[in-house]
């Protein structure tokens, strides 16, 4: 999503959030408009910067997602963080961020491939300070549960890991493979 890279009016960044998930009408559409009126002054209110378009967009992408019971991509980055933090990692963020992650996952087509792309992020790009495979395995594992993938079996899983975060395994395909029954 190039959204950082442009400005819009603040009419066009909701425009475009609301027609993002069709919610046009809604109460968030009262909430986000008293909200720009709020934070954005009178003079500046035309002009809101990609970043505050962009927040718009998630949260509508949120909101609709949400309502259909699909996969909600801020709570999964929550998520990973809190399951560093499980495993004694302390959910310091070294490289990179759950977010990013995620988000370029989503340029692959399956599912399986979208989880090997996080799984790969976080336990080859040494996303946090420590316990980033252990990560990466139970990140995998949520992960695949939402999607209605079957995973093979944790120690399997955590040699990928190993052979991921020490180099050897970096093509996308070959970890969807290597992590999926």
């Amino acid at each position: 999503m190039n959204a950082f890279l442009r400005r819009e009016t603040y009419s066009q960044a909701l425009e475009g959030a609301l027609a993002l998930e069709g919610v046009r009408g809604s109460l968030f559409t009262k909430v986000g408009q008293e909200t720009a009126a709020a934070v954005v002054p009178a003079v500046e209110r035309e002009v809101v910067y990609a970043e505050y378009a962009f927040e718009e967009r998630m949260v509508a992408q949120e909101f609709g997602a949400a309502a259909r019971g699909e996969f909600n991509f801020k709570s999964f980055a929550d998520e990973i963080v809190s399951i560093n933090k499980a495993t004694d990692g302390g959910g310091v963020l070294l490289n990179g961020t759950p977010s990013s992650a995620i988000n370029s996952a989503m340029y692959y087509e399956t599912a399986a491939e979208q989880g090997a792309s996080i799984f790969r992020s976080i336990s080859g790009g040494h996303m946090f300070m420590n316990g980033n495979k252990r990560t990466a395995v139970a990140a995998f594992q949520s992960f695949a549960k939402q999607h209605g993938l079957t995973p093979v079996s944790r120690q399997q899983m955590m040699n990928v890991a190993t052979q991921v975060a020490t180099g050897k395994i970096t093509d996308i395909s070959q970890i969807a493979k290597m992590l999926t029954k």
